[in-house]
């Protein structure tokens, strides 16, 4: 048996930033994973064909502020991802080349422009109303957790073309589909990223930046200041937490004690855990009813930047149906800084992964290098040299990914509960942060703030401490991304239509007054 003051189970960013924080407050602390690496849903594959490449989370951005400061104490390095203007915008094989992001979101006509500016303006004012530490609070909460996104856009969006935009928003931001979660949780998410604008752009958004050596050497950094204290292979299977102490046994028959435990896992992971007593009825709600996402990660790589002999930055939003057409519905530029390995990073994310699941890696290459042939319109780009995908829903200890999301009525029901301690018991990952949830941010905001309960609970901080806002990181530019003016007076469709048959209501009910003599 193994006495510790405090175990973690995890050893993701957020369970080893907790236990980062923890050790270095004088606690002893012990990190108990299942997986044969730490890292989480960070994982840098080494390859001779690729160097390396970061088939998990890989961006970060401006107003990640933690990250920053994070790397910055590691001595991690970041490059810029290329952001060269001209894009293409693809629409049931119908390809555009346009000259920025925008014009890639808000489609090629002139009322798609209208439905997708009022879907996107809409999102962000309702997204300001949800207070990000307790969105069941916000006035409306009880509405938008009632409706699923997919509701709300059939309520609001006019066109087809913009409707099948937004659902691609939906899978390519949440890697769900817009029927599988609420609005509320949507708005939360989105608002926890500083907006639409925020979480989709590349310059000055989400997107903005790579690591150089890849993501995963910042747990692995951390994990080796810990040393034999993280444990690798040893999945929780029981936690006893019936006295004072929690004591907590693995697959491998191993038993540890502590005083407090933090769970910094997935919800929908903490389910395969057999508690004693078991977990109070609204908890094990909560993690029956927090499903992962489903995304798969593909890098195809090739011998050159075909792209950029053509001018374009390798940037491509593709709207379409078909899985076996277009498989990939976002797709950047993934080549290192010195120009080595040119690739097409591309994400399968929500209803295409299972649709596209049982084909054999060969089979989705071949049709991803297909699309991309047609879409960029290289024809070359039909024959990579190196392929590397990841479905994450094939991860035992991870489940899928990027994060955990809430459908209809759960955020105000037993979603509230999602970071309230339970006797010893603290929780921490991404799915629990106030701010970017789902981000490497929000998994660092939570493990920390899951530490600070603990030193909380043993007298060493206020209350007052647990929660704590982190300073803007120095020489990070955070540009205003807001919409233009013209933009924020557009009409929408429904309004322009109302202006239309208003002014031919005038128009017709004057001519027929001129006509009968009752204006002059």
């Amino acid at each position: 048996m193994t006495v510790t003051s405090v175990i973690v189970v995890g050893a993701g960013l957020s369970g080893l930033c907790a236990a980062d924080l923890l050790s270095k407050e004088g606690i002893t602390v012990t990190v108990l994973e299942a997986n044969d690496r730490v890292g989480g849903r960070l994982h840098t594959l080494q390859d001779s064909k690729c160097g390396y490449v970061d088939v998990g989370g890989a961006y970060i951005g401006p107003t990640q502020d933690r990250m920053f400061r994070l790397m910055k104490e590691l001595k991690v390095k970041t490059y810029d991802v290329p952001d060269i203007p001209e894009c293409i915008y693809s629409f049931d094989g119908k390809t555009h080349r346009v000259k920025d992001f925008d014009s890639a979101k808000l489609g090629s006509s002139f009322l798609n422009f209208l439905d997708a500016n009022n879907f996107y303006r809409k999102m962000d004012k309702l997204c300001s109303e949800v207070p990000m530490n307790a969105p069941w609070l916000a006035k409306n909460a009880t509405r938008w957790d009632r409706m699923t996104l997919a509701e709300w856009q059939k309520e609001i969006l006019w066109t087809k073309a913009t409707s099948r935009e937004a659902d691609v928003f939906s899978r390519v931001n949440f890697a769900a589909d817009p029927h599988e979660v609420s609005l509320l949780w949507a708005l939360w998410y989105v608002r926890g990223a500083g907006g639409t604008q925020r979480i989709d752009y590349i310059k000055g958004g989400a997107q903005e930046k790579k690591v150089i050596g890849g993501t995963q050497q910042i747990p692995k950094k951390i994990a080796d200041s810990l040393g034999s204290n993280v444990h690798l292979e040893e999945p929780v299977t029981h936690i006893d937490y019936s006295d004072d102490v929690v004591t907590v046994t693995t697959a491998n028959g191993n038993t540890y004690t502590a005083d407090h435990i933090i769970l910094a896992l997935a919800p929908s992971l903490q389910r395969r855990i057999i508690f004693k007593p078991n977990l109070p009825p609204h908890r094990a709600q909560l993690n029956q009813r927090v499903p992962m996402g489903s995304c798969i990660k593909t890098m195809m790589y090739y011998n050159v930047q075909y792209w950029m002999e053509k001018g374009l930055g390798g940037f491509a939003y593709v709207i379409d149906e078909d899985p076996f057409v277009a498989p990939v519905e976002l797709a950047l530029d993934d080549t290192k800084p010195d120009g080595s390995y040119p690739a097409i990073i591309g994400f399968v994310p929500g209803c295409k992964v299972s649709q596209l699941s049982h084909l054999t890696t060969d089979e989705r290459k071949r049709l991803i290098a297909d699309e991309y042939a047609r879409v960029y319109g290289i024809e070359a780009m039909k024959h990579p040299v190196h392929y590397v995908e990841k479905n994450w829903s094939e991860e035992p200890w991870s489940g899928g990914c990027y994060v955990g999301h809430m459908g209809p009525g759960v955020m105000t029901t037993v979603g509230r509960y999602i970071r309230e301690p339970i006797a010893q018991i603290h929780f921490a990952g991404t799915e629990a942060a106030t701010e970017w949830p789902g981000y490497m941010e929000g998994a660092v905001e939570s493990g920390e703030r899951a530490a600070r309960e603990i030193l909380h609970a043993m007298g060493k901080i206020r209350a007052d401490e647990v929660y704590q806002s982190e300073p803007p990181a120095e020489g990070v530019n955070v540009p205003d991304l807001g919409i233009t003016l013209i933009r924020r007076l557009l009409p929408s469709v429904g309004g322009m239509l109302s202006l239309f048959l208003g002014g031919f209501a005038v128009a017709m009910a004057t001519a027929v007054g001129v006509h009968r003599g009752l204006w002059y």
